[in-house]
């Protein structure tokens, strides 16, 4: 089967994360109340008492959201389906190459997990992939660059406060030339490096246009005369 396209990866990981914040944002709003005062932090997994009160939360916010009347009620409730539905196929996945799915190929299992798109994304969203931003942003780049080739040059120019800045320099426009021909180069950065790590707040692609190569004309040509016209 064919891989898909660089930018439909990026477009579907990045929706995953949107789609988990606005599910979890929508839920407490829905609902009237604030969201937790106190997360966990990252990389260090709630306690069994602390699930247990989490879940009890939750399920008193459920019960709030599916008494309030009219669409909004009803698009909380679409949109924490969507959620659940999303993890559980993470952790479908997960449960897949714990069972040994692996196992044929020798490949270590926290590498199975962050080599795959949708639980890699879900790591580093929560603050747990093994794999610090830079690598993971310099290996999304890295990949762009070997689809577009000699279309783009592209570089990392730093990384702060949730924000990372990228110069493209595209060739005369034409597009990242990839399988998304249409799109331009600084698009397909921005969504590539959002897939790699969703914890950024933005990606600013700096898109500078390459100059065109003047066209070289020998200056016998131009000296010649022009051919004469036989009567």
């Amino acid at each position: 089967m064919a891989e898909p396209a660089l930018t439909d990866h990026a477009a579907t990981d990045h929706a995953v994360a949107g789609a988990a914040d606005a599910a979890v944002a929508g839920l407490f709003a829905a609902a009237g109340v604030p969201p937790p005062d106190e997360q966990s932090p990252a990389g260090h997994p709630l306690g069994d008492a602390e699930v247990e009160q989490r879940l009890a939360d939750l399920d008193e916010l459920l019960g709030r959201v599916e008494e309030i009347p009219g669409p909004a009620g009803e698009l909380a409730l679409e949109a924490v389906a969507a959620l659940a539905e999303v993890y559980g196929a993470a952790l479908t996945r997960a449960m897949a190459y714990a069972s040994g799915a692996t196992s044929s190929t020798g490949t270590p299992l926290v590498e199975a997990f962050t080599g795959d798109d949708l639980l890699g994304h879900l790591l580093a969203l929560h603050g747990i992939h093994p794999a610090p931003v830079e690598e993971r942003i310099a290996r999304a780049l890295d990949e762009v660059r070997a689809e577009v080739g000699s279309k783009g040059e592209i570089t990392l120019l730093r990384i702060g406060a949730g924000v990372a800045e990228v110069q493209v320099v595209e060739e005369g426009g034409s597009g990242c030339g990839c399988s998304s021909a249409a799109a331009p180069l600084g698009d397909v950065v921005r969504d590539a490096v959002l897939a790699a790590a969703p914890e950024l707040s933005e990606v600013r692609a700096v898109t500078i246009e390459a100059p065109r190569p003047a066209t070289f004309i020998p200056l016998d040509a131009l000296l010649r005369s022009p051919p004469q016209r036989v009567p």
